[in-house]
C-alpha cells in the first residue's frame, strides 16, 4: 500500500487511501464478523477456512492498512536530497532503495511497527468471539468451570504483559540495529 500511495498514478493512489480508509474506520471484532461470516457467503470456497485463519485474515488486513500508513510516513522523512544526490551519481532506484532508502525508513517505522505488532498480539483475544478458543478464551473457559475469576484473568493479564516485554526487547535489539544508520 505505500508504494501505491506513492505511486504517479493517482487511481493507484485512490484505491490504497480507500483500502486504508476502510479498515482503519472498522473496529477489528466488526472485520472479524465480516471475515468469519461475511466473505464466506460471497466466496463459497471460504467456507472450508478454519476460524483460525479467517482471525489472521482480518486482523492482518487491519493492520496491514495502519502499518502500510506507518511505512509510507517513514519513507516520507527521509531526506529528498538523498534521491537527488544518487540520481547525480547515477546510482540505480533498487541500490538505493536497498542501500540508502530502506536502512533510514526502518528506522523511523521501527516503533510503530512494533506498537501495531503489540496490537495484534492483545487483539487476538477478539478471536474468542467466534469460538476460537486462544489465550483470553481458554482463560474464560478455565474461569467458568472453577468460578476462580479474578486468579485466572489475572494470569491471563499476566501472560499477555511477559509476551508483551518479551516482544519489546527484540523490538529494542532491532532498533538499536537500525540506529547505527542514523
Amino acid at each position: 500500500m505505500t508504494w501505491l500511495r506513492r505511486s504517479r498514478y493517482r487511481w493507484l493512489q485512490a484505491i490504497a487511501r480507500f483500502y486504508v480508509s476502510v479498515f482503519r474506520a472498522v473496529p477489528g471484532v466488526v472485520q472479524i464478523f465480516l471475515a468469519y461470516y461475511g466473505l464466506p457467503e460471497i466466496i463459497p470456497a471460504l467456507k472450508t477456512w478454519s476460524p483460525e485463519v479467517m482471525v489472521i485474515l482480518a486482523l492482518g488486513f487491519k493492520y496491514a492498512a495502519y502499518m502500510a500508513e506507518t511505512f509510507r510516513a517513514a519513507v516520507d522523512s527521509v531526506d529528498a536530497g538523498q534521491w537527488e544526490a544518487a540520481t547525480s551519481l547515477q546510482i540505480n532506484k533498487w541500490a538505493f532503495f536497498k542501500h540508502v532508502m530502506l536502512p533510514q525508513a526502518a528506522v523511523n517505522a521501527i516503533l510503530g511497527f512494533g506498537n501495531y505488532t503489540i496490537g495484534i498480539l492483545k487483539e487476538t483475544a477478539l478471536a474468542f468471539v467466534i469460538g476460537v478458543t486462544e489465550l483470553f478464551g481458554e482463560g474464560k473457559l478455565i474461569a467458568g468451570g472453577s468460578f476462580k475469576y479474578m486468579e485466572v484473568y489475572a494470569a491471563v493479564a499476566i501472560i499477555y504483559w511477559l509476551l508483551v516485554v518479551a516482544y519489546s526487547a527484540l523490538q529494542n535489539k532491532l532498533e538499536r540495529y537500525y540506529r547505527r544508520y542514523m
